[in-house]
């Protein structure tokens, strides 16, 4: 069963019912929050994603953030080589 996460948005907040329904782009962001803070690898945000790691790169950049930077890359490169050694 997936991990899930509830996020509670105050009555006050008025939300458009085209934004409730967009659940995808809500949790991309988040993954991809959760990967520039550290928190999650590069495979991780991208397995929350669904996405490759060329369209992860993308969508980086829509996110205002930068394309991976070499410290991503390495990290890239350890997930895959743990990855795998479990298979």
């Amino acid at each position: 069963m997936p991990n899930r996460i509830t996020i509670d948005i105050p009555a006050s907040v008025e939300l458009s019912p085209d934004i409730l329904r967009d659940q995808e782009t809500m949790r991309d962001a988040i993954a991809v929050v959760l990967y520039k803070q550290g928190r999650i690898t590069p495979v991780q945000a991208r397995e929350i994603m669904g996405l490759t790691r060329r369209q992860f790169e993308e969508r980086l950049s829509s996110y205002g953030f930068a394309m991976m930077d070499e410290h991503d890359f390495d990290q890239e490169l350890e997930a895959a080589r743990l990855l795998s050694r479990k298979q």
